[in-house]
């Protein structure tokens, strides 16, 4: 698939008609985790990826993401935490994405 420099960075779902699309589904965020997440309290994932996974899991699954915030707010209501690392990078604690799951970045380019 050849994309145009202009689109390639614009979600699916920016470029459609917004009216197509639910509002946003707070629960995402669990099903998210609950299907393609492992948790463990010695996972680790680096903040930034995580929710580039789930925003690009929401695009396959035609649902509208949370912002970053409420996502991170979500994380945090379900008992992980976010903690800061070398070079200010933050970090998910308690959570890795699952090797195993359904869905390969590899294929969605």
């Amino acid at each position: 698939m050849n994309l145009d420099k202009n689109t390639r960075d614009t979600p699916i779902f920016a470029s459609l008609d917004p009216k197509q699309f639910p509002s946003v589904d707070p629960e995402s965020a669990v099903t998210f985790v609950s299907t393609q997440m492992v948790t463990n309290p010695d996972n680790m994932v680096l903040a930034k990826e995580l929710y580039s996974s789930y925003t690009t899991w929401c695009e396959l699954e035609c649902i509208k993401p949370l912002t970053q915030r409420s996502f991170g707010m979500q994380l945090t209501n379900m008992g992980f935490s976010r903690k800061r690392r070398g070079k200010g990078h933050h970090w998910w604690t308690g959570l890795k994405l699952d090797d195993n799951q359904a869905f390969n970045f590899s294929n969605t380019i």
